[in-house]
């Protein structure tokens, strides 16, 4: 009798650990994933942006790759740009709006490069974020051994203010892949497939 008691005591802390999953279970995964790419502090790496150079003057230049940006910010009254085409280079003015403003708390600005050089004013950069990530859901887990596994899951680019000023629409559902190490503190992302 004392042989059967001393031997279940023995066992007790060996079924204890041994109940604790090492199972990656959806919810656990989405947890993981969200938190590693979808958190606003990481959000800022993965959203499409926009970025705005302001400033005036005669040598104030406006490059050719900036026009197609300039002119959607002008049609969306986020910010005034006045051109003066001359021979060789564009010159021009460019200066954040009273709509630009109130948008302006979802931008981020550059004030870097602030300064008067050679009669132009080189204003603040605007980063401006059209739209951003949002986790949707865990759609699957594959294990491929007791401590690897991929899970595939689910995201949307979402619409900023703006974005939806600057006429963008929110781009389809997108899936995606994350391969998990287990180690002996839980599971790890290891890496994400690209879109």
């Amino acid at each position: 009798m004392c042989h059967a008691a001393f031997s279940v005591i023995l066992c007790i802390p060996f079924l204890l650990v041994g109940c604790g999953s090492k199972e990656l279970t959806r919810p656990k995964a989405a947890e993981l994933i969200n938190n590693e790419y979808f958190k606003q502090a990481n959000i800022e790496k993965t959203a499409k942006n926009l970025t705005v150079r302001t400033g005036s003057g005669h040598n104030y230049i406006i490059h050719d790759s900036e026009s197609n940006t300039l002119m959607a910010v002008q049609r969306a009254g986020l910010f005034s740009v006045q051109l003066h085409p001359g021979v060789f280079l564009t010159s021009g003015n460019v200066s954040i709006t009273e709509k630009g403003r109130a948008l302006s708390r979802e931008w981020k600005e550059d004030r870097s490069r602030v300064k008067s050089v050679n009669l132009a004013e080189i204003g603040p950069i605007w980063i401006i974020p059209t739209q951003r990530q949002k986790f949707l859901e865990v759609t699957g887990i594959t294990t491929q051994s007791p401590t690897t596994a991929v899970t595939e899951f689910k995201w949307q680019w979402i619409r900023t203010e703006s974005g939806k000023a600057l006429g963008i629409t929110e781009d389809t559902v997108v899936t995606s892949t994350a391969q998990f190490q287990l180690y002996d503190d839980g599971w790890r992302i290891m890496a994400r497939s690209r879109e």
